[in-house]
C-alpha cells in the first residue's frame, strides 16, 4: 500500500511539474508577444542553480535567436549580456555557453570584416570614441525591441572608452522593429554628437516604446534590405558584436 501511495505521489508531482512548465512557457510567450507583437518560439529553458526565481531561456523571434532571462512566472523578461555574475560557477558557464551557442554558426572574422566594411556608412549610427586616437571599431547589430539589445545598450560607454561604435539597426524581433530601425536612422542622420544620438537610442530602446505617429508611415525598405543582408551574412542572433581595426 505504501509503495502504491508513493508511486501515486511521484506521478502527481510529475504531472504538476509538466503543468507548471507548460504554464511558464505560455505566460512567457504572452509576455513577449505583448511587447514585440510577434510570436516567440521557445528553444531552450534552463533553471539557474543560484536562484529559483530566474530562468535562462533561448527564444526565436522573427528568425533571430535571442537569449533572455525570465522570471519563474514568465511575466518579466530581462536581456542577457556578457556582464553576468553569480555565486554559482555553473550558472556563469551556462550563460556564457548560451551566448556562444547563438553565434556558433557565424562566418569567420575575415568574412565578417568584409561584410561590415561593405555596408555604407549612412546605414550605421556612428558613435565616436572618447579616445580620439582609437583605431578600433566595434560593430553592433541590434534590434530596438530585443531585450538583450536593450541591455547591451547600457554597456555602450565601455565600448566607447577605446573604440568607435558602428550600430547597425535591424528589425527582426518586434512587429514595429522595422519602423523603429528606419526612424532611428532618419532622426540620427541630423545629429552631430554622441549625446544626442545616445539620448535618441535610449528613448527608442526603452521597453514598450511607441513609434511616434509622424513616423508610422515611414519607408522601411532600408531596414528590410539590411535585414536581408544580415541573414545572408549568416548572422542569426542579436545583439551581435564584432571588433575590428580601422
Amino acid at each position: 500500500m505504501k509503495k502504491i501511495l508513493l508511486s501515486l505521489s511521484l506521478i502527481s508531482s510529475f504531472i504538476s511539474s509538466l503543468a507548471l512548465a507548460a504554464n511558464f512557457e505560455q505566460t512567457l510567450q504572452e509576455t513577449i508577444k505583448y511587447s514585440t507583437k510577434q510570436n516567440a518560439k521557445i528553444l531552450k529553458i534552463q533553471d539557474l542553480k543560484s536562484t529559483p526565481n530566474i530562468k535562462l531561456v533561448l527564444i526565436e523571434v522573427g528568425k533571430m535567436q535571442v537569449p533572455i532571462f525570465a522570471s519563474s512566472d514568465g511575466r518579466v523578461v530581462i536581456g542577457v549580456s556578457n556582464v553576468f555574475f553569480s555565486s554559482n560557477n555553473e550558472d556563469m558557464g551556462a550563460v556564457g555557453s548560451l551566448i556562444k551557442q547563438t553565434q556558433n554558426d557565424t562566418p569567420d572574422d575575415e568574412k565578417l570584416s568584409k561584410f561590415f566594411k561593405q555596408i555604407p556608412k549612412d546605414d550605421y549610427i556612428i558613435l565616436e570614441s572618447k579616445n580620439k586616437n582609437s583605431k578600433k571599431i566595434t560593430y553592433i547589430i541590434s534590434d530596438p525591441n530585443c531585450p538583450s539589445c536593450q541591455k547591451e545598450l547600457k554597456n555602450i560607454d565601455k565600448h566607447l572608452a577605446d573604440s568607435n561604435v558602428y550600430m547597425l539597426i535591424v528589425g527582426f524581433v518586434g512587429k514595429d522593429s522595422p519602423l523603429k530601425a528606419s526612424m532611428l536612422r532618419e532622426r540620427a542622420a541630423d545629429m552631430k554628437d554622441n549625446k544626442q544620438k545616445l539620448a535618441l537610442l535610449q528613448e527608442v530602446y526603452t521597453p514598450n516604446s511607441k513609434v511616434p505617429s509622424s513616423f508610422i508611415n515611414i519607408d522601411i525598405k532600408d531596414t528590410m534590405r539590411l535585414n536581408q543582408k544580415t541573414m545572408e551574412a549568416g548572422i542569426k542572433s542579436v545583439p551581435f558584436i564584432f571588433e575590428s581595426e580601422k
